[in-house]
């Protein structure tokens, strides 16, 4: 009765792995994530699409070993993130680091693995005052590409992180045509300070009056000089002149956008008794042509950096993925 009850204790173990929506085709052994009362670890939570498989691999001396996966629950209709009962949800529990991984089995890709990377980083000295404990108390929701994850957008997707209707932490259609032929895509979560940026718009603003200020003075000795040079075609201080306000009219141009993106984030907000917020970092409010990790840094702590790529990379267990796909 014991080697049975023991026999019954493993069924059961295995099918509690792959009693969600969607099985692969194949099983790689499951590893509980460890470590959850860790502050300084970052919880990472893969909601869609229900089915697919996330495989972390480490990478050690060149090589990429797989390390635990988790396989996409359903959440049904009500679409929350809360963690089920028993525990279902693919959440990874990740310290600083850098993490590769995989993604198979997503409905509508049933041959397809896509490969991506994980930064989570360490807090740093300048991180905002609330930082850690947002990390102690929230996860991060991301939703992996597949032909149904951009339509089966849920209204909650909106509030946290903050992201517009266009950019949630997932991949639009444009950028799986992007991956499709090769391309990587990158997403940045950074915790902002709201204080901060509400600071350095009010003094955006009286940088902007004292600029729109010399721009009229110069304009003015402008119009004086053109008349100067009309008499005496070889004087400079006419494009001179040009030229200096110009170059304020640039410093005028940079500043008012990064105001406007600044009034971006801060809009976004709507509980407002707070400092920091979780927010996926976006064209809305980041410069463009950019690195985005450097951009989201000016504003705040970066927590996460994805990035996903067309390249392939074989590893993992491509061996038992063939002979699946092959029955």
């Amino acid at each position: 009765m014991g080697i049975r009850k023991s026999l019954e204790l493993v069924c059961l173990t295995v099918i509690g792995v792959l009693t969600v929506t969607g099985c692969s085709n194949y099983i790689i052994s499951h590893r509980l994530e460890t470590g959850f009362h860790d502050w300084s670890k970052v919880q990472v939570q893969f909601y869609a699409p229900e089915g697919a498989q996330v495989t972390l691999g480490q990478v050690n001396w060149g090589t990429i070993t797989p390390d635990r996966v988790h396989q996409i629950s359903s959440y049904g209709d009500n679409k929350t993130r809360f963690e089920r009962t028993p525990e279902q949800t693919a959440t990874f529990n990740l310290a600083p680091g850098n993490y590769e991984f995989k993604y198979t089995a997503a409905e509508g890709w049933p041959n397809v693995s896509i490969y991506g990377e994980l930064n989570i980083y360490s807090l740093s000295r300048n991180a905002p005052i609330g930082a850690k404990k947002m990390l102690k108390r929230c996860f991060i929701p991301i939703a992996l590409p597949s032909p149904g994850t951009v339509s089966s957008a849920s209204p909650r997707d909106d509030i946290y992180p903050y992201q517009s209707s266009a950019n949630r932490l997932r991949v639009s259609r444009d950028e799986l045509e992007r991956l499709a032929v090769g391309d990587m895509v990158t997403k940045v979560v950074f915790i902002a300070d709201l204080k901060k940026a509400k600071d350095e718009v009010d003094n955006l603003e009286i940088e902007l009056t004292k600029l729109n200020g010399e721009k009229q003075r110069l304009q003015a000795l402008l119009n004086e000089a053109q008349l100067d040079w009309l008499d005496n075609p070889s004087s400079k201080k006419f494009i001179k002149l040009q030229v200096k306000i110009k170059k304020l009219e640039q410093t005028i141009e940079k500043k008012e956008a990064r105001k406007a993106r600044l009034n971006r984030l801060l809009k976004t907000d709507n509980v407002l008794i707070r400092r920091e917020m979780l927010v996926l970092a976006t064209d809305e409010i980041l410069p463009a042509h950019e690195d985005p990790v450097a951009a989201a840094k000016e504003l705040g702590q970066v927590v996460l950096v994805l990035r996903l790529g067309g390249r392939h990379q074989q590893w993992g267990k491509p061996a038992a993925e063939l002979a699946s796909y092959n029955k």
